[in-house]
């Protein structure tokens, strides 16, 4: 009785939390970008150098953002030996897209980066490891895209976008620095899936030990607003997939540590200013009892990843045709292949 309760608790939550997401996607892409301020800026750049400061610089928590560079690159590598002499990786943080760009056929690659202790946490290592291709680092907030019109061949974002408050001006800003032919290649955390254990764990928290809900986890876009976004920018044969990646914690303990260190903890505007322990503790024992193994007692934590492409328009694009100028039908077309 205890768990039907337990559960049935937990989908009404879900469905309040899912209600609130929404209506914030839904303000991000439809209002006026100047009224858009849901992430304290701020914070987030305290939170990179911070992190910055832990042992080893903190590099024992990139193994996510290392991953998720890893398979962005792999999609710039598929459209072929492509030239794209200047490069920009936008958001870069400590710089994870440039060890797998030394194939690229990139002559010049910017990091932007609005803290500059993460910024700069790899220069020495970068010079030691890589052959070829050395980042330029240019101080920057990636709400603000420092490069004037049609000066770069390609802008490269990984693990950033999802704490932009304004995503239609940063995409306008892309494209208006982006040359004819361009290319956006970027990914990004969103959907409905992204953590959203350690979401239902400390909404359950919240209710009971302090009697109603916070705001713990960012909200998060949806991949069909990304899909909107990128047209409404309009860019060129814009294209949104996802996937998902689903990491294993000894606990949710560990979970909240490596998103602290990741730099990836809440940083919404209307975050309460202090959480009581107990909160955790109770988050900490529901997640346990919801989500762990029970042959090792480990957690899950999901990432859902989504990777969109978008191109700077140019005369020489493929484009659809007239509405109309069709000269076969779609039945006929049906028809015929009935007969094979």
């Amino acid at each position: 009785m205890a768990h039907q309760l337990l559960g049935a608790c937990c989908r009404k939550l879900v469905r309040r939390a899912s209600a609130v997401v929404g209506c914030v996607r839904l303000a991000s892409t439809s209002a006026d970008s100047s009224s858009v301020d849901i992430f304290d800026r701020h914070a987030k750049r305290l939170q990179r150098d911070r992190a910055t400061l832990l042992e080893d610089s903190g590099r024992e928590f990139d193994y996510l953002k290392a991953e998720v560079a890893s398979r962005l690159a792999d999609r710039l590598l598929d459209l072929g030996n492509r030239r794209l002499p200047v490069a920009c990786d936008l958001g870069s943080q400590a710089g994870f897209l440039v060890q797998h760009l030394q194939q690229a056929a990139i002559d010049t690659l910017y990091h932007t980066e609005m803290s500059e202790r993460m910024l700069q946490r790899d220069a020495a290592y970068d010079a030691a490891r890589l052959s070829r291709l050395r980042p330029r680092r240019v101080l920057a907030d990636d709400e603000f895209v420092p490069f004037g019109a049609q000066s770069l061949d390609l802008v490269m974002s990984s693990m950033s976008l999802h704490w932009v408050n304004d995503l239609p001006g940063t995409f306008a800003q892309v494209l208006h620095a982006l040359k004819p032919d361009g290319v956006f290649l970027a990914a990004m955390l969103g959907g409905e899936h992204t953590l959203h254990e350690l979401r239902t764990a400390l909404l359950l928290a919240d209710q009971e030990r302090l009697g109603g809900v916070a705001s713990h986890v960012s909200p998060f876009a949806g991949v069909a607003d990304i899909g909107n976004l990128l047209s409404r920018a309009r860019f060129a044969l814009p294209t949104v997939d996802t996937e998902t990646i689903t990491v294993r914690y000894r606990d949710a303990w560990r979970l909240m540590t490596d998103l602290q260190g990741m730099a990836e903890n809440n940083c919404v505007r209307t975050r309460p200013p202090y959480v009581p322990r107990e909160v955790f503790e109770a988050a900490a024992a529901l997640y346990q009892q919801l989500y762990a193994d029970p042959s090792d007692g480990s957690v899950p934590a999901t990432f859902q990843v989504i990777y969109m492409i978008g191109w700077a328009p140019d005369v020489s694009q493929p484009k659809s045709k007239r509405r109309g100028s069709a000269q076969v039908s779609l039945k006929t077309l049906s028809d015929n292949a009935g007969q094979l």
